[in-house]
């Protein structure tokens, strides 16, 4: 399984899990459709925000945000959104399909954000540390000490 190692961009994979979340029935609602939209766009609006914090810190340092080439990071971000999770953009992902499944009522959809979590972090992000401690070497050991990868 390999081959999956940084091929799909994060952002499709999100699409692609958010997409199975929309057509996938579920026999399991949640009825209260208050309580169902305003989890959804609570969901979505914090995960914009950690998202969007993600990127601007990359920006802010002059380093890609292309997660498919690691390799091409000049500098190790830890400030920030970065303080309190390695991964704010993949977070954010996490959240809008959270959304997504508040929006639906949808109580299968979690399943599915696990799936989401599960190919993320042994396809993009366990690649990813490998290749940042390849390259920032102590300081990006002692950055995972301190800081975990989701929340």
């Amino acid at each position: 399984m390999k081959w999956l190692e940084l091929k799909i961009p994060p952002l499709i994979v999100a699409l692609i899990f958010g997409s199975l979340i929309w057509i996938i029935p579920t026999p399991y609602k949640i009825a209260n459709k208050t309580i169902t939209y305003g989890a959804s766009g609570l969901f979505f609006l914090i995960g914009s925000l950690i998202s969007l914090l993600g990127v601007w810190e990359f920006r802010k340092q002059k380093t890609t945000v292309n997660p498919m080439a690691p390799q091409e990071s000049n500098s190790l971000v830890v400030k920030g959104i970065y303080k309190f999770t390695r991964n704010p953009m993949y977070l954010g992902f996490l959240l809008w399909l959270l959304s997504l499944g508040f929006f639906l009522g949808s109580l299968t959809s979690l399943v599915l954000v696990l799936g989401f979590v599960l190919y993320m972090s042994y396809f993009q992000i366990i690649p990813e540390e490998s290749i940042l401690e390849d390259k920032f070497g102590k300081n990006y050991l002692e950055y995972k000490k301190n800081v975990r990868r989701w929340i």
